[in-house]
């Protein structure tokens, strides 16, 4: 669950990353912009357009140095679902022989129990 997580992170960092570094300059401009017209920002808001950049490019460095500390965790989790996979294709296939020896298939079955039991095997 926490790989998940942190996979679902590092995704979100991917999507944003060319969106969010073009993204600071226009803000800026607009500012300048708006401040031609009269309006003024609070200085906190000044210094946060100033430092947002550097922390942006701190966070992608930090996300590219976790995708390489995760990447081989990622293959040791897919590699054990292809083999979960892999196991369960094998127990339908011999299910799936076995199931077509099943009575219920005959027309002097008692079909409905036959069906029944079936059923409980199945969902055990």
């Amino acid at each position: 669950e926490g790989l998940v997580k942190i996979m679902g992170y590092l995704r979100e960092v991917e999507v944003y990353k060319v969106k969010a570094t073009d993204l600071f300059k226009p803000v800026e401009e607009s500012m300048d912009m708006l401040k031609s017209y009269g309006h003024v920002f609070p200085l906190e808001i000044y210094k946060m357009l100033k430092t947002l950049p550097d922390r942006w490019e701190k966070l992608k460095k930090r996300a590219a140095k976790y995708q390489v500390l995760v990447e081989p965790l990622i293959a040791a989790e897919t590699d054990t679902i292809r083999k979960r996979l892999s196991l369960f294709d094998v127990r339908m296939d011999l299910y799936l022989v076995e199931f077509k020896k099943k009575p219920f298939w005959l027309w002097e079955c008692d079909a409905y129990y036959e069906l029944d039991k079936t059923n409980t095997e199945i969902n055990v």
